[in-house]
Formats: C-alpha cells, structure tokens, sequence
C-alpha cells in the first residue's frame, strides 16, 4: 500500500505537465476555432476569450451576491417566477398531461405584445449566456482592429 502511495506520488510532476499541455492545447484549439469562426487574427480571438473568461468570473460574482442576499434572491426569482410557470405549465400541462388524458395538446396561448418583450428582456438579462458575450466580444474587437 504504501508502495503504491509512493508511485503516485512520484507521477504528480508527470501528471501535472500532462493537465497544462491539455490545457495548452485547448487554449490553442479555442483560439483557432474562434479565429475560423470571426475571421480575426489571433490576438483579437486570445482578447476575446479572456473577454469571455472576465465576463464568466462577473457572473460567478453576481450568483455569489445573489446567493448571500434574501432580497436579491426575492428579486431574481419574483422576476423569473411567472415566466418559469408559464413555461412548465407550457410544457408539462398542455404537451403532456392534458395529450396523455384527452389525447390533444393544450391551448394555452403564447405570450406576445409588451409582455412578450419583456419576458425576452428579463429572460435574457438573468439567463444570458457567455457565449453569447464571448461571440460579441470578438465582433466588437474585430470591428475595433479593422477600424
């Protein structure tokens, strides 16, 4: 046991220069995807993935704050709460329980209008994905570099 305790941990160097050479050459695979994808050069594609990385760490700070504030939570969730219920009662009433016991889809009619606009900015603003800041980031500076 102890034996095989050494091993392990005589392989932590190798493990460890296996994890940054993975981790390099994800990085570099990022890098040319994006390059491919916006057609920029590659100091544009590095700013905006470490544009995507800064904008995921504000995130994860905004879901701390969030989390260590009752009224905070009260808000995010009293905003969300009745476009989370239209959807599940979207999906789970009328495209399942209603077609399993009447045998069609429900009716329930789709939000448009003001409303349908504001769900879509609410949505957006607490769901928004980095990915999408990710792409706009690249765009902008691409818009900057060929200025």
């Amino acid at each position: 046991m102890i034996a095989l305790a050494m091993t392990f941990l005589n392989m932590i160097p190798g493990i460890s220069s296996l994890i940054q050479f993975v981790a390099g050459k994800w990085m570099d695979s990022k890098v040319s995807m994006y390059q491919s994808r916006m057609g920029v050069t590659k100091d544009v594609a590095i700013n905006a993935i470490n544009a995507e990385v800064e904008n995921n760490r504000t995130k994860v700070g905004f879901l701390n704050a969030v989390a260590n504030s009752r009224f905070l939570q009260f808000i995010v969730g009293g905003f969300a709460l009745p476009w989370i219920v239209y959807g599940n009662k979207v999906i789970i009433w009328d495209n399942i329980i209603h077609k399993f016991f009447w045998g069609t889809y429900g009716f329930t009619p789709p939000i448009g209008g003001m409303v349908g606009n504001w769900a879509e900015i609410i949505l957006g603003g607490i769901f928004v994905t980095s990915t999408g800041m990710g792409i706009t980031a690249a765009v902008l500076n691409r818009t900057k570099s060929d200025a």
